[in-house]
């Protein structure tokens, strides 16, 4: 909290993160109500995560289907995982990656 505005808890767990990526928070000062503060907000898969995926081939399968689940949370999922792409398929003729699609 700060001693000006207030203070406010928010809760999220998975499952709603998905559904509303806006929220008003009620806002308490020295207990009594204080308006509210509205938040948006977004999930972001680590850079780590990415840079397992991108290299997927170094690491466990276990650490590579964590970084998968963790980019596919996002907003721009398709974006995020196409940006991950081993270098060999950076590499790869555009008619073989066409086909691979």
């Amino acid at each position: 909290g700060d001693s000006l505005i207030g203070r406010g808890e928010l809760h999220l767990d998975s499952a709603q993160l998905g559904q509303a990526p806006q929220r008003k928070v009620p806002l308490t000062l020295r207990g009594q109500p204080a308006g509210e503060l509205s938040l948006q907000f977004q999930i972001q898969a680590p850079q780590e995560a990415l840079h397992i995926m991108a290299h997927s081939s170094r690491g466990s399968l276990a650490a590579a289907a964590k970084a998968f689940a963790q980019t596919l949370r996002q907003q721009s999922a398709l974006d995020q995982l196409l940006a991950s792409r081993p270098q060999v398929m950076w590499d790869m003729p555009q008619e073989r990656l066409a086909a691979i699609h």
